[in-house]
Parts: structure tokens; C-alpha cells; sequence
């Protein structure tokens, strides 16, 4: 069984979330509260994890999107990041404001079965090969450099735009 680790929440520091009260419209799917609080297993911390902000329809429409795009991904083994058919006019009506959020936290929270069967058969391996994903950003960076350096064609060496001139307002004393 592949178990994907718990990642921690990147944040602009320190957040004071408000708690969600009973009675506020805002729930919180299980797989959301346990990714946040890094204890996807550990069944004494599966409190309830305090929202920091409201959901938007942005960011319902991501949670969607994310949920649909790794399902297939660990079904599949290989991304596919345009949505299409009835996924995508979904995620267009939700993005618009057309869904209740509360409706979307209710149909990530159904689709959650799904991501997890699909991550306990996924034939993707436990980890990233780390190695081989830092050779092939050096293979790129120096491809990159090497070409703005001789100044051949495109737009990595003579077709590159100049980098702009800082302003008064850009320089900071």
C-alpha cells in the first residue's frame, strides 16, 4: 500500500485562525483537516483543525481541481493538467461564484474515497527520484546560461528581453 507523506501547510507566518463554530456554514472535509494537522494516521489528533480564512470560490475551485488532477495522476502515473467535459464546466461554475461552498466542501469530501483508493493503488513510486530532478534543473539552468552567454538564437541568449531599468520607486535606501 503506497502512503503519500503528510506535507506541512506553507504559510505567510504566524496565522490566528478563527475557530469554525457549529452553525457558521463553513465545514472542513476529513482530508483537508487531516493534511493540515500532519497526522493523517494518528487517530488522537484528528481534531478539528481551525480554518484561517473563509473559502472562496477560488480556492474552492482549486481544492476541486486538485483533487480531480491527482486522482487521475496516481491513477495513470502521468499528469494531465487541462481539465475538460463536465469537470471543467463544473469547475468553471464554482470558480464563477455559481456554487454554494458548502456544496463543494461536501463533493471534495465525496470525492475523497476516490483519491485514497487511488493513492493505495498507485504503481507511482513512494518518493521523487530527488537526484535525477537536480541533475536535469542543472542540465537546464546550464543550457540556459550557455546560451545567453554565446548569444545564439531564441529566447535565451541574442532574442532576450532586456531585463528593465530599476526606478526611483524600485530602489529602496
Amino acid at each position: 500500500m503506497h502512503r503519500m507523506p503528510s506535507a506541512a501547510v506553507p504559510g505567510d507566518g504566524p496565522v490566528t485562525p478563527s475557530p469554525v463554530r457549529e452553525g457558521d456554514g463553513v465545514t472542513t472535509p476529513t482530508g483537508v483537516n487531516q493534511a493540515r494537522t500532519g497526522a493523517a494516521d494518528d487517530e488522537a489528533n484528528r481534531a478539528v483543525v481551525p480554518l484561517a480564512r473563509r473559502l472562496s470560490p477560488k480556492n474552492a475551485y482549486n481544492l476541486l481541481r486538485l483533487i480531480h488532477l491527482a486522482s487521475e495522476w496516481l491513477r495513470t502515473g502521468s499528469p494531465r493538467f487541462e481539465t475538460t467535459g463536465a469537470v471543467r464546466a463544473r469547475l468553471l461554475d464554482i470558480k464563477q461564484g455559481r456554487v454554494p461552498l458548502d456544496e463543494v466542501l461536501r463533493e471534495a469530501e465525496a470525492l475523497a474515497p476516490e483519491l485514497e483508493a487511488a493513492r493505495d493503488a498507485s504503481a507511482l513510486p513512494e518518493a521523487p527520484d530527488r537526484v535525477r530532478a537536480h541533475r536535469l534543473l542543472v542540465r537546464i539552468a546550464e543550457a540556459r546560461a550557455a546560451r545567453w552567454v554565446e548569444r545564439g538564437p531564441g529566447p535565451w541568449g541574442r532574442d532576450a528581453p532586456r531585463a528593465p531599468e530599476p526606478t526611483e520607486g524600485d530602489v529602496s535606501a
